[in-house]
């Protein structure tokens, strides 16, 4: 947490909040990451997936 000589090393977790079966996958689609710090959790990201793509050669093993 933070950055330079102030940085700190922290517990951190990803929660996954909300679930799609896409065909026929339950995958996560919203969440969050967050500091388990003293003071309390200290969220500083919340993610989401609005659209993926599987099984493209492309995209796993870069252009051919």
């Amino acid at each position: 947490m933070g950055d330079g000589d102030s940085a700190t090393l922290e517990r951190w977790f990803v929660s996954m909040n909300e679930w799609k079966v896409t065909e026929g996958l339950r995958i996560p689609i919203k969440g969050d990451v967050a500091w388990k710090l003293v003071s309390g959790d200290f969220t500083y990201y919340q993610w989401e997936i609005l659209q993926i793509e599987y099984n493209t050669k492309d995209v796993l093993h870069g252009a051919r």
